[in-house]
């Protein structure tokens, strides 16, 4: 790509195009680009045979699911309250869970247990934080 045709923006310039909606790239000029158009430079050197031997596929987990999930309104508001990507942190909270789970605490499952024999779905997280900080407190002894 000759260097005449890159364009700067100034930071507010880039935050006013995004607020529009306008990607930075232009796809259709990427899309239309050779293999001899593609520049190999300092900046972006071409891979050698040893770096891609060494190449690590980093995430091989399988597509997320649609699911339809009821979800009480205070849980919902607090994760939306956090911004953007909501489900993602939501889906990060369950993740952790599970490797809680997987690492022993049994004493959340305790919880969990305890909570429904008590009749009650609900387990604050200073309920949770307390039992995992006894644990680990008699890890340490």
């Amino acid at each position: 790509m000759p260097r005449s045709k890159i364009v700067r923006y100034t930071s507010r310039e880039m935050e006013e195009k995004i607020r529009r909606g306008e990607d930075r790239t232009d796809w259709a000029r990427v899309k239309a680009m050779k293999d001899e158009d593609i520049v190999i430079d300092e900046d972006a050197p071409e891979p050698t045979a040893e770096q891609w031997a060494k190449a690590i596929i980093t995430d091989r987990r399988p597509p997320k699911k649609n699911i339809t999930l009821r979800i009480d309104p205070d849980i919902i508001d607090w994760f939306k309250a956090k911004g953007k990507g909501y489900q993602t942190r939501m889906n990060a909270v369950l993740r952790a869970y599970i490797g809680l789970q997987r690492k022993g605490h049994r004493s959340v499952a305790a919880l969990q247990r305890r909570s429904v024999e008590q009749g009650t779905d609900r387990i604050s997280s200073e309920e949770i934080d307390a039992e995992i900080g006894a644990v680990r407190e008699k890890r340490r002894r």
